[in-house]
């Protein structure tokens, strides 16, 4: 049996997915692409490819900005939950970062985005970085994103931690103050 519309399939499988992604998106301008992206998912099992989009890998290098929110746990270690405030179409989007929260700065440089499978839900990538007990005292914030410095600092007192941040346009920090926990 011969199907009359054997495009339509994909082309409503390309428009959740341009929907998911939450940006203008034209099926007319893109089709090429999205046929590209359509690839054998499960080798063997049929003669033509399953119907799933794969977006390009250049797709997870993108990280416009960054939302992060402190916390103090036991014994006042300071924890930094950061996620992007870019969407990706994933089943599971971990930030990758490079840096360290030690005794004498703060340093965080994101440098892309691990995924697992398509989906037509997107999320943001997320990690938490731990890091020790500041004593108190004022510790130079480095964040490096898209290879550009942005600078703080935060200020620890035996009560809390204090973020001095201006560039909450492109990296957020909030709360700027947070309680160390005994």
């Amino acid at each position: 049996m011969q199907k009359k519309f054997p495009l339509l399939p994909m082309m409503l499988t390309g428009l959740l997915f341009a929907l998911a992604c939450g940006k203008e998106f034209s099926l007319a301008e893109n089709l090429p692409e999205i046929r590209a992206g359509i690839r054998d998912t499960i080798p063997g099992d049929t003669s033509r490819p399953d119907t799933i989009p794969h977006v390009p890998d250049s797709v997870f290098n993108i990280i416009s900005g960054l939302q992060i929110t402190p916390d103090a746990v036991r014994d006042s270690a300071l924890v930094l939950f950061i996620k992007t405030t870019d969407f990706y179409p994933t089943a599971a989007a971990n930030l990758l970062v490079e840096g360290s929260i030690d005794s004498s700065t703060l340093y965080i440089a994101p440098y892309g985005i691990s995924h697992i499978g398509p989906s037509v839900i997107s999320r943001q990538a997320t990690c938490i970085m731990y890091g020790q007990v500041q004593p108190p005292g004022n510790y130079p914030l480095i964040i490096k994103l898209n290879g550009q410095n942005y600078t703080g600092s935060v200020t620890a007192t035996a009560t809390q931690y204090t973020f001095n941040w201006t560039h909450d346009s492109i990296i957020s920090i909030t709360p700027k103050t947070v309680l160390r926990v005994p």
